[in-house]
């Protein structure tokens, strides 16, 4: 445990990219490809604090295997220095990826070249959610910000909601 803190949660944000956080814009300059872009390929931001051109957040591709694992590891570090889990928002089964201005956009599906369905999104929100669990530590718990109006009933957000220890 943290020496200064109870039992506290580490934020993670499940496909933020920062576009004003230098370590992330190390990251962007190392891997674009990691960012969602739209048919033109012009990068795709998470609808929040846009100012009409851009948004302070770039939409991270979570189909992305090196992505994932770059996250996972990023995690894992900071679980290391004494939290007791992650608290992961962004955890949208929803695909919420728009333009500059918050509109939504239909990202291009880098696995595909089509624009990304909603039910891809799903399954790779829930791959990401699962591997997650699989992959930090015994005992670290997982909170999850997820959408709750979603539909139960589909199996990929139940697979989403059961890789989570509170929703």
């Amino acid at each position: 445990a943290l020496e200064w803190a109870g039992p506290t949660h580490v934020y993670a944000d499940l496909y933020a990219i920062y576009r004003d956080v230098p370590e992330h814009q190390r990251l962007l300059a190392e891997h674009p490809e990691w960012v969602l872009r739209d048919e033109a390929g012009a990068p795709l931001f998470i609808p929040y604090d846009c100012d009409g051109t851009s948004c302070t957040q770039y939409a991270a591709d979570v189909g992305n295997p090196a992505y994932r694992a770059w996250w996972i590891s990023e995690t894992k570090a900071v679980l290391a220095k004494g939290y007791a889990g992650v608290f992961v928002d962004d955890v949208n089964m929803d695909m919420r990826v728009s333009d500059g201005a918050g509109r939504d956009v239909a990202p291009i599906d880098p696995r595909t070249g089509a624009p990304m369905r909603s039910a891809s999104w799903r399954r790779y929100v829930a791959a990401f959610t699962e591997r997650i669990a699989e992959e930090l530590p015994a005992g670290a718990e997982i909170v999850h910000n997820a959408h709750w109006w979603v539909e139960h009933d589909d199996p990929e957000v139940q697979r989403q909601i059961d890789s989570a220890d509170i929703v």
